[in-house]
């Protein structure tokens, strides 16, 4: 892994899941991230800037919140990879439960990108 692993980390409102994944990715992986959420009153909304500096993609909901889809819809996504975690707009910024569900999901995260890079 290193820093130039640039790592979009997408929500609704980009409040609580989003940061909460750039925090994880920074200290225990050393991945720059940037968090964006999909919503129009989003702390940072989305943009195709953002998604040109991703080398990769991590939609935190697909199931309800659609996030894959909006950007699918809205976004030239070109070559990017979108990871889906399927973590559901239920929880507050650093929520214990929350950490425990991202570093599950980081670590299958982590490894696939580690594997795709030495394929």
């Amino acid at each position: 892994m290193s820093k130039t692993d640039n790592t979009l980390v997408v929500c609704t409102a980009g409040k609580h899941r989003s940061p909460t994944t750039k925090r994880l990715l920074k200290d225990n992986h050393d991945i720059i991230a940037r968090c964006a959420g999909i919503h129009k009153q989003a702390e940072a909304q989305v943009t195709q800037e953002m998604i040109d500096w991703a080398d990769y993609i991590i939609a935190m909901d697909e199931r309800i919140d659609g996030h894959k889809s909006y950007l699918e819809e809205h976004f030239s996504l070109g070559e990017t990879p979108v990871y889906v975690f399927d973590i559901p707009d239920q929880f507050e910024k650093e929520d214990p439960e929350l950490i425990s569900l991202l570093e599950d999901k980081l670590a299958v995260f982590v490894d696939r990108i580690t594997n795709a890079k030495q394929n």
